[in-house]
């Protein structure tokens, strides 16, 4: 008889392993080029943790370029590069607000004759959150500094000086739901 079939090629069919839960499909397999709004939902949440601490990182080196800018001298606080410091607690929420927003204004769940659609689905997301998401928020000094304090990497400042990072990531959805109702009103 035949030996069996290497592990590899056993686990072929069965469910993804995913650190945070399974995805809503069940089983796939490697040709099927499709994605659900939930599997992209599932993609989306598996990456929240990695997106998040790039994120905070590239604050991170926004903050402390800005820095060695203004005052060359002088000391960064130490917790800044002490990943033990870090809290993505309060930047999840958000996060996932951002997710839901983006896939009810640019989910596309139609099928593409010249590419495989979650290949191009995952390039929207990550074209999104490298370009805009991650853009906008290097873009504003206060909206670093705002990540770094979420995140426990800096001291907070005054504490009538009211900025939350929840507020920033409105902001960004509430401009995805903007060009959402734009994109529909040039279809109608």
């Amino acid at each position: 008889m035949y030996p069996p079939a290497p592990h590899h090629a056993q686990s072929q069919f069965s469910p993804w392993q995913a650190p945070l839960d399974t995805p809503p499909t069940g089983q796939r397999h490697v040709s099927d080029a499709t994605m659900s709004e939930a599997d992209m939902a599932f993609h989306q949440k598996r990456g929240a943790e990695t997106d998040i601490r790039e994120l905070i990182w590239q604050c991170r080196d926004r903050y402390c370029f800005a820095h060695e800018l203004i005052k060359p001298h002088a000391v960064l606080p130490d917790r800044l590069f002490d990943r033990d410091m870090l809290d993505l607690g309060l930047l999840y929420l958000p996060w996932s607000e951002l997710c839901s927003a983006w896939r009810r204004a640019f989910f596309d769940p139609q099928m593409c004759l010249l590419e495989d659609q979650r290949t191009r689905e995952i390039r929207r997301w990550r074209t999104f959150v490298e370009d805009e998401v991650f853009a906008r928020f290097l873009r504003h000094p206060d909206w670093v500094r705002c990540v770094l304090e979420t995140a426990n990497l800096i001291p907070l400042r005054r504490p009538d000086y009211e900025l939350f990072v929840g507020d920033l990531f409105d902001d960004i959805i509430q401009d995805v739901k903007e060009r959402s109702d734009h994109d529909d009103d040039d279809h109608d």
